[in-house]
This record gives structure tokens, sequence and C-alpha cells, in this order.
């Protein structure tokens, strides 16, 4: 509080990105402060810009922007990057003054690179697992044919193999904040076509069979040794994946 008006700090937005991935955990940032004016009600907000550092995003999603009051009323108000200006006064304030020598926050083309090439080794992290539980353990061919990726690739990082992705939409903080970078015109199909990918990779997930059927035996039975799903860059052949020139 500062004088007779009270600054509160609110996450937004109220609707996930437009994303082929649905119930991306945790997408809210902080995004706006409220100054409310506790004698009147009258209310002043203003929006606090994303600061897309990847180092520190998932500080900034969790935890609130910090604030400090000044001499005379007022303070100053910092998340990230972006420290700016409380005024004493926020009625008749547009915007608030942000404190000179702040870091830009606008991406850098590499970092709008890294965040389309994190989402496309997802991607491809989570078809190739897929592939090799099939492959590698349900018809439980080692061959570099068969199991080009190695069997090491089925129960790793991959998304598809999460159980938090299927029970909350839990996405990490990497991934997150890749899907969320704004990116230049020319990048954005780009990250579209990578999200489709991943989405598309997601689509025929063999973890709930795992859950269903706990043992290779049992889902190559369920299946009848036939891969029921189909996934980006392999071919369906003599009940195996195979990878195509065009696989991650």
């Amino acid at each position: 509080q500062a004088g007779r008006w009270l600054w509160v700090a609110l996450k937004g937005p109220k609707s996930p990105p437009a994303s082929p991935l649905t119930g991306i955990w945790g997408y809210r940032r902080w995004d706006r402060l409220v100054a409310l004016n506790a004698e009147t009600g009258q209310a002043v907000v203003y929006p606090i810009p994303a600061d897309w550092s990847a180092a520190v995003y998932g500080a900034l999603w969790a935890h609130p922007p910090t604030f400090a009051p000044l001499a005379g009323g007022g303070g100053l108000v910092a998340l990230g990057h972006w420290v700016a200006a409380v005024p004493a006064n926020p009625a008749g304030t547009a915007a608030l003054p942000v404190r000179t020598g702040v870091a830009s926050l606008s991406p850098t083309a590499a970092e709008q690179d890294q965040a389309v090439t994190l989402v496309t080794q997802q991607a491809w992290a989570s078809i190739n697992a897929d592939a090799a539980f099939w492959n590698c353990y349900v018809m439980a061919n080692p061959s570099a044919a068969a199991c080009p990726h190695g069997a090491a690739v089925f129960g790793g990082s991959a998304l598809s193999m999460q159980t938090t992705y299927y029970n909350h939409g839990a996405v990490g903080f990497g991934l997150l904040w890749a899907m969320t970078l704004p990116l230049a015109t020319a990048s954005q199909t780009a990250r579209t076509t990578a999200e489709t990918l991943l989405a598309n990779g997601l689509a025929g997930s063999y973890l709930t069979s795992w859950i269903a059927w706990p043992s290779a035996a049992a889902v190559r039975a369920h299946f009848h040794g036939q891969p029921p799903y189909s996934l980006p860059g392999y071919t369906r052949r003599q009940g195996y994946y195979w990878a195509t020139a065009s696989g991650g």
C-alpha cells in the first residue's frame, strides 16, 4: 500500500494460448498491476510486459513482482528485468514509468530459433519414444533397423511417456517458455509446424496402453501384434514402425 492506494499483482490471461496442445499447465503469468483507491474504490490497471528470459522463466511464473516503497509516496515494482515506478497518485497516470537502463524484453533471433528447436526436439523425442516402446519393448526387436534410436528412448523424458502431462496437462517450464515466446511473423509458421508435429505425436501415446496392460506380451496380444497408432516420420509395416527419411 502506498498512501491511499493499494497495489495488487494479478495473473493472466484467462484462456490458454492458441496451440494444438490443450491444457497447457502454467500458461498464466503475472501480467498486470491494479491500483485500488481504498477510499473511493477507483481502480487503475497497468500491464506488466512479459520477461522472456529462458533462464528465469520458471521463477517469474511462480513468484510475484517485488514492491519497494519510496520516501514521499509511491515506490518501485520489479519482475525479472522489468522495473517500473509506482506513482504516489495513479489517477491520471496512463503508464508506469520504466526505470532507465533496463534490458530489452524483446526476444533475440537466437532465442526465437531456440524456442522452435526445443519444441521440435520434444516432438521427435516423443514420437521416437512411442516407436521404441512398440518395436524394442512390445515386439522385443533390438535390431538397428527396428530400434534405430535405442530402447533407452522409451521411458525417458519424452512428453508422450509422462503421466503428469496426461493427468494434468503439465509441461516443463522450458517447453512452456518455447510455446509462449513472442516470435517475429517470419518465425511463427515454423513454431506452428513444430507444435502441430508435437500434437500429432502425442495423439496416440502408448502410455495408457502400458498402464492398462503392464507387460509386453499383454500389449502385443491386445493389439494383435500390429501397431495401432500412426506416428509422424514412421510407416507401419509387418508389425513394426519403420523410420522414413523425413523422420526425426
